[in-house]
């Protein structure tokens, strides 16, 4: 399940750098270093506040009876990671499916 969530975030990560990147082709390279990395950051936080996307409230560390993060936490930090774009969302994607694996592994044995 929280695979799936994240295969999503990736997918938006995806999106918000191919936008970023057709922005980049009609900026001068000098811009492009210190405009670009702005405008993916202002789109996954305006993807994952206005769409109300909350990556830790996937994993059970958000919550809105203040047992974890506030909500707002979690969409800011998930727009950051969105923003990042998929390179950053796929390493995070392959850290938790190492730990997934190694978590039933120890299970098994125990």
């Amino acid at each position: 399940m929280i695979l799936s969530q994240l295969a999503g975030l990736f997918v938006l990560a995806f999106v918000v750098e191919r936008i970023v990147e057709v922005l980049g082709r009609v900026l001068s390279r000098s811009t492009r270093r210190h405009v670009l990395p702005i405008v993916g950051l202002a789109v996954g936080l305006a993807l994952s506040f206005g769409a109300r996307i909350g990556l830790f409230d996937s994993l059970g560390l958000a919550g809105t009876e203040g047992d974890g993060l506030a909500p707002w936490v979690d969409y800011l930090l998930t727009g950051v990671i969105i923003g990042a774009g998929s390179r950053p969302v796929h390493s995070l994607i392959l850290a938790l499916e190492h730990k997934e694996k190694e978590l039933k592994g120890r299970v098994e044995k125990g």
